[in-house]
Order: structure tokens, then C-alpha cells, then sequence
């Protein structure tokens, strides 16, 4: 048997932080605005599921689990153009939190 899937297909974002000495406190500036747009994409199923990737080994501001220095998002579009048009009006992007992404197609 064999499936075949119309319509939307899931992609991997992989973002990483500009490594600068501000780029943390760049991150946290405006990280407040990047959740409340990334919920409502999830509330629309645009974004299945996403979160920071941390360095444990940077301890910024006593943070127990680590510091932030990327992100990782699954999304489901209809293509990958779309996803590159939302992330172009992202927070992380217009303000210089994320210095390079790549975008995947992926599978769950």
C-alpha cells in the first residue's frame, strides 16, 4: 500500500544566535514578542512544536540549564517559502538574534 500525502508537509528550522557579546541581551529583548508570534502560529498548526537549544557550558546570568544560543521549530506548510516569509518578520531575525537558520523538510 502506498500513501501519498497532498498539501502540507513538516519542515525542521535550525537557528543559530550571533555569538557577539550583546547578542544574549539582544535575545532577551525581544524574546517576550518571538513566544507570543510562535503561539499563535501554533495555535493556527503553522508550528507543530519548537524551543532554544542551550550551551551548558555558557552559564549566563546563573541560568541553571544553560544559555540560549539557537533555536530549533518544526513547522507544517505548504512549502518552504512560506515558512521563510513569516521567519523574515520574526523578532529574532529583524532584531540580530538569529545570525543564520536553515530550514529542513522533515518527518515525525
Amino acid at each position: 500500500m502506498y500513501y501519498v500525502f497532498i498539501g502540507k508537509k513538516q519542515f525542521l528550522l535550525l537557528a543559530t544566535d550571533y555569538a557577539n557579546a550583546d547578542a544574549y541581551s539582544r535575545r532577551l529583548s525581544v524574546r517576550e514578542e518571538h513566544l507570543t508570534r510562535a503561539r499563535v502560529a501554533k495555535e493556527k498548526g503553522f508550528i507543530i512544536a519548537g524551543g532554544a537549544i542551550l550551551a551548558p557550558e555558557l552559564n549566563v546570568e546563573g541560568s541553571a540549564e544553560g544559555t540560549m544560543v539557537g533555536s530549533l521549530i518544526i513547522f507544517e506548510a505548504e512549502n518552504e517559502e512560506q515558512i521563510r516569509k513569516e521567519i523574515e518578520q520574526d523578532p529574532y531575525v529583524i532584531n540580530k538574534v538569529w545570525e543564520r537558520y536553515e530550514i529542513w523538510p522533515f518527518k515525525m
